[in-house]
């Protein structure tokens, strides 16, 4: 009776943690909001297509890859990637997460696509596309969702051409995103 008893509530445990599970917000979404929340950060949520996007590989080399981006993102950001690759392998729950996280937030079926969200996983800012913008572009952008309104350092996006015409390399509106086929 006693064995009977305890494998019925064992049971019982398995079906409520499968339910909880299958109702859930997306694991990588939940402990962001966790780390944000406890660190005082924001969330940038990147949307890409890492192994087939053009605009997605540019944007991650010139921008995500920067130390000027890593530095802020380190004090300020908690980092979630959502890849749609085409050509490798993704295993069943992170491609459900990734759905999930697309379902909830990527409004345009488009890449690049970038989304900060703050620590409760409302939507703040989203960004279509890539147009060859330095991080600094997308430092400035966020920076009145901080606290401090610190500006970032202007460091690629402000160029001298010959001559001494200064030119604001940052401020490019011709965004390149890969449509959905």
């Amino acid at each position: 009776m006693y064995s009977l008893n305890v494998a019925m509530k064992n049971v019982l445990l398995l079906l409520l943690a499968v339910l909880l599970m299958s109702t859930k917000e997306s694991t990588r979404l939940e402990e962001a909001k966790h780390i944000a929340k406890a660190e005082n950060k924001l969330i940038l949520l990147r949307f890409t297509g890492s192994d087939w996007c053009g605009p997605c590989k540019k944007m991650d080399r010139r921008v995500f890859q920067s130390d000027s981006f890593n530095n802020f993102a380190a004090t300020r950001l908690v980092l979630i990637e959502a890849d749609f690759p085409k050509n490798k392998e993704l295993d069943g729950n992170t491609r459900k997460e990734n759905k999930d996280l697309a379902r909830k937030y990527q409004k345009v079926e488009a890449y690049p696509y970038t989304v900060l969200l703050d620590a409760d996983g409302k939507l703040l800012k989203t960004w279509r596309g890539y147009g060859g913008q330095y991080p600094t572009y997308y430092l400035e952008e966020m920076a009145p969702f901080f606290p401090d309104h610190e500006r970032p350092v202007a460091d690629a996006a402000i160029v001298t051409q010959p001559g001494g015409i200064v030119t604001d390399t940052a401020n490019t509106t011709d965004m390149q995103a890969t449509p959905v086929r």
